[in-house]
């Protein structure tokens, strides 16, 4: 990859330095590394005005891996289908060059990337898991320690994915998942939904056994996009923005028209 003017390319896979994935089973490590390298493949820059997007199909190939290649399709469609999206096809001709996401990252306003992070923090061989959750509070003091609990989170992000993947209709979100990225997009933009998507993806690969893969991912994503960008993102679910999936009235969402 090209430096693209930058002195020093990181990688995603850089941040992982110490981090402890001798607790994640092997299943877990190939899936959480997976999702890392991937991420390092999704940006490019558009010639010229060097504007950020994001590979479509390198995209769907990370979010198939995650959560299954119809579910996947359901949600970039959705992406795509926001003004302003960021994804773009393989053939787009203006594309300039593959970038590396701490690179990418730069370019997008809200992100606030840390790419020199490093998991720094004493923990013993076999750690509790709130010593995890703990350690990921203390390098990103905005994460709120619900956020980073394993317990918490993912368990409502599987709930809804799992409504989306049983609804018969052909296309279109659960209504609360719809309802919670266009609430990001109209007030953080379309790199926003993006984010929440990631996060997505995430809760799929943190499914049990154990509990340390959800703390892993978490710790990565805030390195990706910063901590409180990665707050305001679970805070949408944490905080009942979504309300539940009985009582939110798909014709009251805030955003736009979803795609068919």
């Amino acid at each position: 990859m090209q430096d693209s003017g930058y002195t020093t390319i990181q990688l995603v896979e850089d941040v992982l330095q110490g981090t402890p994935l001798q607790l994640l089973t092997s299943e877990q490590r190939e899936g959480f590394l997976k999702f890392c390298r991937a991420l390092d493949n999704l940006g490019f820059l558009h010639a010229g005005e060097k504007e950020p997007s994001v590979d479509e199909t390198a995209f769907t190939s990370l979010l198939s891996e995650a959560v299954g290649s119809q579910l996947a399709g359901r949600l970039v469609d959705y992406l795509q289908e926001l003004p302003g999206s960021r994804l773009a096809p393989a053939g787009d001709a203006n594309r300039s060059q593959v970038v590396p996401w701490f690179v990418l990252a730069q370019h997008v306003v809200i992100f606030d990337q840390m790419p020199n992070m490093k998991f720094v923090a004493e923990l013993g061989a076999s750690p509790t898991m709130w010593e995890l959750i703990d350690a990921v509070q203390t390098l990103f003091p905005s994460l709120e320690s619900e956020m980073i609990d394993p317990q918490v989170l993912p368990s409502q992000i599987e709930k809804v994915l799992r409504t989306i993947s049983a609804s018969t209709a052909p296309a279109g979100l659960d209504p609360s998942f719809e309802w919670t990225l266009d609430l990001l997009y109209r007030n953080l933009g379309w790199w926003a939904a993006l984010g929440f998507v990631l996060m997505a993806a995430a809760a799929e690969g943190s499914t049990p056994p154990g509990w340390a893969a959800w703390p892993l991912y978490v710790y990565v994503l805030a390195a990706c996009m910063g901590g409180w960008t990665l707050t305001v993102l679970g805070g949408c679910i944490l905080s009942r923005v979504t309300v539940s999936l009985e009582r939110v009235d798909s014709k009251s969402r805030p955003g736009s028209t979803p795609a068919t």
